[in-house]
């Protein structure tokens, strides 16, 4: 879970509808993938999936429901140095 301290707005590229970005799930973007590759070097990335979520997870829940929210970006992540 990441929450963007100011939200932003943006236009959706698939309905050309504006909509609030702030809270966002990142995840590998490959099933069964880990962020293991990031943890064990500082030159390894690891390829994710970013959904803008609508809803916020419970804090105790310890499962990201993705239907809450709408994927729209992929990117790659790795430790910082």
């Amino acid at each position: 879970m990441v929450h963007l301290d100011h939200p932003v707005r943006s236009r959706r590229v698939k309905t050309g509808e504006d909509w609030i970005i702030q809270n966002l799930a990142v995840a590998p973007n490959f099933k069964g993938g880990t962020l293991r590759a990031i943890i064990m070097s500082a030159d390894n990335y690891v390829p994710v999936g970013i959904a803008n979520l609508f809803v916020l997870p419970d804090a105790d829940d310890p499962i990201l429901d993705f239907s809450k929210g709408q994927y729209f970006a992929t990117g790659r992540i790795k430790r910082a140095v």
